[in-house]
């Protein structure tokens, strides 16, 4: 099996490229040129799952690549990814940066590909790139936090969406007391909301 990455065009270099067959995976990584190269006992008949992970830029995308031909030399693949992006800041409810915020993007409607996840910098901000294109839906999530409104966007053409404001809301505090009908204090009660 042998075959190039990119992204919006350009070779991703250092990417790993891990094609799952019918039976069968292999994981390579790309080189400055984008190539890869290896071998795969089993090759795919109809379509390849192809997970292309890289750190520069930093990405993580499954893309499925359909109506693979199979030549006597062996499998080619071109895993082209478009270089169509979300960026902005994570942020909590007086607008200090959130570091370290997951954020998540997901294809609507949800399909297996179409979700793919970034980790916000010490300054709240966060860029994924790669993501398919559509409506997708888009939140943070922090464990100091609790659920964060989804935020609507759309990269259908390949428009890349910038500026994105998600908020995280420290929330409110509930304190109380829990009482039995005759007014006294339940002891080890769990109250769930």
């Amino acid at each position: 099996m042998k075959g190039t990455v990119t992204l919006g065009g350009s070779p991703l270099a250092g990417a790993v490229a891990l094609a799952v067959g019918e039976s069968d995976s292999v994981s390579l990584q790309s080189g400055e040129d984008g190539r890869f190269e290896g071998w795969m006992r089993r090759p795919p008949h109809a379509f390849v799952m192809a997970e292309v992970r890289s750190d520069n830029p930093r990405l993580q995308r499954q893309v499925e690549l359909r109506d693979i031909e199979v030549k006597d030399s062996g499998l080619e693949l071109d895993v082209r990814l478009k270089d169509v992006s979300l960026s902005g800041r994570v942020v909590d409810d007086e607008g200090n940066p959130v570091p370290n915020a997951l954020v998540t993007a997901e294809a609507t409607p949800h399909t297996f590909l179409g979700s793919v996840t970034a980790s916000a910098d010490k300054l709240g901000r966060f860029m994924i790139r790669a993501v398919p294109e559509g409506p997708m839906t888009v939140w943070p999530y922090h464990d100091r936090f609790p659920a964060a409104p989804t935020v609507d966007v759309d990269t259908t053409g390949g428009r890349s969406v910038a500026d994105l404001q998600l908020v995280l809301s420290r929330g409110r505090t509930l304190r109380g007391q829990l009482l039995s009908g005759e007014g006294e204090g339940v002891p080890g009660a769990e109250v769930i909301l």
